[in-house]
C-alpha cells in the first residue's frame, strides 16, 4: 500500500499528505484479517472519514471532479455517449425525465456505434445475420404472392388481400422500415453478445425510451415510442444506468478482446506510412556505393507504379 501511495504522490504531490491516515487504516485492517481485533468504533469511525477524505481529495486530484460528481457516466470512454449521458442526468436532477431518456437512448446507440463500428463484421456473426435477413424476407414475399394465385373463390377473398399486402410489404427488404428493425435486431444481439443482460435490455425497449436511428455521420434521429406520455422518475433512472452499465460492459469486453478489431483500419494506415516511407526514400534517394545502392531506394525505384496503386486503393477504401 505505502509503495502505490508514494507512486500516486509522485504524480499527485497533494495527496502525500494522506499517507500517515491510509497507512493507520491499513494497519487497523490487517489487525482484522490477521489477528481478528476488531477495532473500536472510534477507530472504526476515524478510519472512514479519513478514507472517504482521501478518495474526495484523490478525485479531484486526478480527474477535477467531487464525488458526487463521479458516477458511471464518468467511466464511459466514448466522449459523445458521455456527453448525452452527464447531459441525461442533469435532466434528472432537474426534472426533466423526458430530456434524460432521449439522452440515455441517443448515448446507447452513440456507444454502441463507437464500440461495434470497430469491430469485425464476421466476429459477431453480422455478415451471417446480414445474409439471412436479406434472404428470408424475398422469400416469404415470394411464398405469399404464390398464396395469392394459389387460393380461388369467393371465400377467399380475404386471404388473397391479406397475402398481397403481405408480399407488397415485404417485396423490399431494404426499404426504411425494414432497416430500422433490423438494426434494432442487429444491436440487442451485439449487446447480447458481449453479456448485457437481455431481460434488462428489453425492458430498456418496453419503456418510454425513444428509438434512435443514428446516420452516416452520426447524427441522431429520434422517435418517441408514445408522443405525449411522460416516464416516471422510475424508468428514467433504469434507463439512464442501464445504459452507462451496457456501454461500459461493451468497451471492457473490446478491450479484452482486440482480436474482434476489424483490421481493415490498421492495415490502410500501414498503406498510407509504407507510401510515405517510399515516396520519401524516392525524394532523398541513400548516398550509398556505387557498387552496394540503398536497397529500400532500389525497391522504391522498381516498384513505384505499384505501389503508388496499392496506397490509392487503401485510401480509396
Amino acid at each position: 500500500m505505502s509503495e502505490y501511495l508514494a507512486s500516486l504522490a509522485e504524480r499527485q504531490p497533494a495527496l502525500a499528505k494522506h499517507g500517515g491516515a491510509i497507512e493507520r487504516v491499513r494497519r487497523l485492517r490487517d489487525r482484522v484479517k490477521h489477528d481478528g481485533i476488531i477495532p473500536s468504533a472510534e477507530d472504526a469511525r476515524s478510519a472512514a472519514a479519513e478514507v472517504e477524505s482521501f478518495v474526495r481529495a484523490a478525485l479531484t486530484a486526478v480527474l477535477g471532479l467531487t464525488m458526487e460528481e463521479v458516477g458511471p457516466a464518468q467511466l464511459v470512454s466514448d466522449a459523445q455517449s458521455k456527453a448525452k449521458l452527464v447531459g441525461g442526468e442533469a435532466a434528472f436532477r432537474s426534472g426533466d425525465y423526458a430530456g434524460a431518456t432521449v439522452a440515455a437512448a441517443v448515448a446507447f446507440a452513440l456507444g454502441g456505434r463507437a464500440v461495434f463500428g470497430r469491430v469485425d463484421r464476421n466476429y459477431l456473426g453480422d455478415t451471417h445475420l446480414l445474409g439471412v435477413m436479406g434472404d428470408l424476407l424475398p422469400r416469404v414475399a415470394r411464398a405469399a404472392t404464390e398464396a395469392e394465385g394459389a387460393i380461388s373463390g369467393k371465400d377467399g377473398a380475404a386471404v388473397r388481400r391479406f397475402a398481397h399486402a403481405f408480399a407488397r410489404a415485404l417485396s423490399n427488404p431494404s426499404t426504411e422500415r425494414h432497416r430500422f428493425d433490423f438494426d434494432q435486431f442487429a444491436e440487442w444481439t451485439r449487446f447480447a453478445n458481449v453479456g448485457v443482460d437481455t431481460v434488462e435490455m428489453d425492458r430498456f425497449r418496453q419503456i418510454i425510451t425513444p428509438r434512435v436511428r443514428l446516420s452516416a455521420n452520426a447524427t441522431p434521429h429520434v422517435y418517441p415510442r408514445m408522443p405525449g406520455v411522460e416516464p416516471t422518475r422510475e424508468e428514467t433512472a433504469f434507463a439512464l444506468d442501464f445504459v452507462a452499465r451496457s456501454l461500459l460492459r461493451a468497451e471492457e469486453w473490446l478491450r479484452r478482446n482486440p482480436q474482434a478489431l476489424d483490421p481493415w483500419p490498421a492495415r490502410l494506415e500501414q498503406g498510407r506510412e509504407l507510401r510515405r516511407r517510399l515516396e520519401e526514400s524516392l525524394r532523398n534517394p541513400s548516398q550509398g556505393t556505387p557498387n552496394k545502392p540503398d536497397s529500400l531506394s532500389q525497391a522504391a525505384s522498381s516498384r513505384r507504379g505499384f505501389c503508388r496503386t496499392a496506397a490509392e486503393r487503401a485510401d480509396a477504401r
